[in-house]
């Protein structure tokens, strides 16, 4: 469903990170369930606009059209579903190694319908929060334009990146230099 704003989870060491799209806090828990800490930052869900209801009929209707040529309704239109009134704040949450929360912020539409159905409308660079495993705000950091973290390990992202002809490749990324340097 376009807008959701759905749990998100991720496993860090011996902790489970929750969060649910719509508000700017992650819960951490133990291995017994139990609530160690809250994360929480600033931030406004946007509200999803005329535009962005257009936009959604027309991806949906090119997605359609390259999934299976000839055949609609594959994705459907906006009017089988209530929409929430703002979009949601993040999409997922990674945990590195060294115990970093990375919160990735709500992606455009294009990226929402990539996540199903191939990397074809992967066009928007990707921003994420960075949170020091103390949960304190570190910055944004901005992945380069069609690629998709997969994990962070041993200083390394690793993930998919999409070439200009949609073929999708295995792509490795130091943390170092522009890439980890938050805003």
């Amino acid at each position: 469903m376009p807008f959701t704003q759905d749990w998100s989870f991720a496993v860090g060491g011996d902790r489970l990170y929750a969060g649910r799209g719509g508000t700017p806090e992650i819960r951490v828990y133990d291995r017994r369930g139990t609530l160690i800490r809250l994360i929480r930052w600033v931030a406004q869900p946007a509200p999803v606009t005329t535009s962005d209801r257009e936009r959604y009929e027309s991806v949906r209707l090119q997605l359609d059209e390259r999934v299976r040529p000839g055949i609609t309704a594959q994705v459907p239109a906006l009017t089988a579903y209530t929409l929430p009134d703002t979009k949601p704040l993040f999409a997922q949450l990674i945990v590195d190694d060294d115990g970093c929360l990375w919160v990735r912020q709500y992606p455009e539409l294009e990226e929402l319908l990539d996540r199903g159905y191939g990397a074809m409308f992967a066009q928007q660079d990707r921003a994420w929060w960075l949170f020091a495993p103390s949960g304190r705000l570190l910055g944004s950091v901005t992945m380069p334009p069609r690629f998709t973290i997969k994990d962070i390990r041993n200083g390394v992202m690793v993930g998919l990146l999409v070439d200009d002809d949609d073929v999708v490749r295995l792509h490795l990324l130091p943390l170092k230099g522009e890439i980890l340097n938050p805003r």
